[in-house]
């Protein structure tokens, strides 16, 4: 079970699509050898997270003028759109950097033979 703090009620979670390299200063909080990201939403906040840390990386805020209805990751995860009853999609964009190297499908690690 993975806790995260959140001001608000989820109501949407999001993981990104991609795979990403742990840091040596990171330990992850699932027993994996690669970290994820993953957005959370509540009614008027987005909040981005690792699974190597409770403290989000981002909170987002003042998006729009009603509550939030979905999250979507585009296939690069580098992209995090969201939507809401007010009828606006917001795109909120970030750099590679930001998350760390991602992994390609040959380098993520299964544990079902």
């Amino acid at each position: 079970m993975l806790a995260l703090p959140v001001k608000g009620i989820a109501s949407l979670v999001q993981f990104n699509p991609n795979f990403y390299r742990i840091n040596p200063e990171e330990t992850s909080m699932l027993e994996s050898e690669f970290k994820f990201i993953l957005s959370v939403a509540t009614y008027e906040e987005v909040y981005i997270y690792t699974t190597c840390s409770n403290v989000p990386l981002y909170i987002l805020s003042g998006l729009h003028y009603a509550s939030l209805t979905d999250l979507a990751w585009n296939p690069q995860g580098l992209l995090l759109a969201a939507t809401s009853m007010d009828g606006y999609v917001t795109f909120m964009s970030f750099e590679q950097e930001e998350f760390g190297p991602a992994l390609s499908s040959e380098g993520r690690i299964s544990r079902n033979p």
